[in-house]
């Protein structure tokens, strides 16, 4: 007579005669699977219910990757025919993303693929739910494409997610059609660009194609160093000379060039067919024309006309609902920003630079100094004879400086933060003798102005503000103190400074004043920021935002 046995115990045997249990991972084989699957579709013939079982065997089975795996597949497969699997089919691709990293692609198709069917076969009461998962994930392919080039996938799931928006009457439709409109425009873009690169190719006197490439890496593409690359005796002098300067780093641009840049990329603006190339090329003439701004500070007719134009360009993003506070997660009026993240470093004879993220500044130099843990991400470990030169940004008029720093020991004393290289009638942050936080102006005295704030080896945000008469001092985005006078400075400050009284300058022997420690997060800004930005500047810190995200 037969013995009928439970499932659970068949299932059991059969792992038992696959040789999987107390067996090491290298015994499993892929037919062992299919083996498990074709035991289980035998005693369970509801798909979903088959489906679960299989991944319940494939998360018990953790020894035998290689078949965790295919059973993995086979509930996938059986998920997928019908509403009730859609679910253990998902769980089932979440596993798979685990288990094999390495078909993340296919992987991901499987899932979306999940998900269209999940909400084009749900119920009504469901529809909202499963819809909502579909567009999230159309959208987050649809944005993987774009920043991969795939711009003809990235359309077509824009173009997927639109449909899924306006059926379920979201109000996010419209952003997502501007998105469609983006991504098709792209696809356009890179299909013209091909053609014109081949018409150059077989002639390169033509002179029609080569123009409409140049403005299409300007203007379509914002790359006007691929723009630049189209350029000889045969383009018109005044496209050629705007590209040219376009395609230069700001710190090689002479002070006039931001205002030229600035109402040339505006007259761009004006031609640009879609919303996103418009906001675009607004937004880089907003960018030259206040850091033309910032170096232009004569109060005169041609101030007037840069203050004017950035006025109307700020009222043109505005109406694109574009806004214009807060770029790039950094107060208005920025000089230079420095995050010393990895990337950012580069060799130089002498020491290294460091890249400005702002894009408005030039590299700053790091002397006696090498990438360390800073407070986000990286810093720069400063040796006492060290410090990080930003350039020459005068205190002559409104300025706020900002940094985070730590010191390596609390034994120190005399420490110079921020400062100029010589210690008398100048402009400096640091802690005294008695190693209390105080502020130099001008020829005054080194006081204890920030009531009793003493050098410690923890991180602290230091924030510097002149406003032309009087210095702020601001510690981790609190106002500590504030001291009116003069300054004689008119050349370089210095983050982590090693300072060097009247009879040491030759800078032979070992500075009075220096700082052994970290720097991380430092900016120059062109005007005195509020308590408000401050603070924002030390959340940004303590939340693991660098400087320009």
């Amino acid at each position: 007579m037969r013995t009928e046995y439970p499932f659970d115990f068949r299932l059991i045997v059969t792992l038992l005669l696959a040789g999987l249990l107390g067996l090491p991972s290298t015994a499993a084989r892929g037919d062992d699977a299919d083996d498990i699957a074709a035991a289980i579709l035998r005693h369970t013939p509801d798909r979903a219910e088959a489906a679960k079982k299989m991944l319940g065997a494939a998360k018990s089975l953790k020894d035998a990757p290689s078949v965790q795996i295919r059973l993995c597949e086979k509930a996938y497969e059986q998920g997928m025919t019908g509403p009730r699997g859609y679910a253990t089919a998902i769980a089932a691709l979440d596993l798979l993303e685990q288990l094999s990293p390495s078909r993340a692609e296919s992987w991901k198709d499987k899932r979306l693929e999940a998900y269209r069917l999940q909400y084009y076969r749900s119920a009504a009461a469901a529809k909202d739910a499963n819809g909502r998962l579909y567009l999230k994930l159309l959208l987050e392919r649809a944005q993987a494409g774009g920043k991969s080039g795939q711009w003809k996938a990235a359309a077509n799931h824009y173009r997927q997610a639109y449909t899924v928006a306006r059926t379920l009457k979201l109000p996010e439709k419209a952003d997502i059609y501007e998105s469609l409109r983006m991504a098709s425009g792209y696809e356009m873009i890179h299909n013209r660009i091909t053609v014109l690169r081949s018409a150059l190719t077989k002639d390169p006197n033509d002179a029609a194609s080569r123009k409409q490439l140049i403005l299409a890496h300007l203007v379509d593409l914002d790359r006007p160093h691929e723009a630049a690359k189209y350029l000889d005796a045969r383009v018109a002098p005044d496209l050629r000379k705007h590209v040219t300067l376009a395609a230069k780093e700001a710190a090689e641009l002479a002070d006039a060039d931001f205002f030229t840049l600035g109402t040339w990329y505006r007259s761009l603006a004006t031609k640009a067919p879609l919303k996103h190339t418009k906001a675009r090329m607004l937004t880089r003439a907003l960018n030259n024309i206040t850091r033309y701004l910032e170096v232009y500070t004569r109060q005169d007719a041609q101030r007037l006309r840069a203050t004017t134009l950035a006025t109307l360009i700020e009222a043109e993003l505005k109406q694109l609902g574009v806004s214009t506070t807060g770029r790039s997660g950094l107060p208005a009026g920025v000089m230079v920003a420095l995050s010393f993240d990895k990337g950012q470093w580069a060799s130089r004879e002498g020491g290294s630079q460091i890249k400005d993220v702002s894009g408005k500044g030039k590299p700053a130099r790091a002397i006696s100094a090498q990438p360390s843990q800073g407070k986000v991400g990286l810093g720069a470990r400063i040796r006492r004879t060290g410090c990080i030169d930003p350039g020459s940004y005068f205190t002559g008029q409104p300025r706020t400086y900002v940094f985070w720093a730590r010191a390596d020991s609390a034994g120190h004393h005399t420490v110079m933060l921020f400062g100029a290289y010589a210690s008398s009638g100048r402009f400096y942050l640091g802690y005294d003798s008695s190693r209390r936080l105080g502020i130099g102006l001008g020829g005054s005295k080194w006081d204890n102005e920030s009531k009793g704030l003493k050098l410690d080896t923890a991180w602290h945000h230091y924030a510097l503000t002149w406003d032309g008469k009087k210095v702020g001092l601001y510690v981790d985005g609190k106002l500590r103190a504030q001291k009116p006078g003069g300054t004689r400075t008119r050349g370089p400050l210095y983050f982590g400074a090693a300072a060097y009284g009247s009879s040491d300058r030759s800078r032979r022997h070992r500075p009075r004043y220096g700082f052994t420690g970290c720097i991380d997060e430092a900016a120059v800004f062109s005007r005195v920021l509020s308590q408000a930005e401050v603070q924002k500047l030390v959340t940004m810190g303590n939340t693991g935002v660098p400087l320009g995200k």
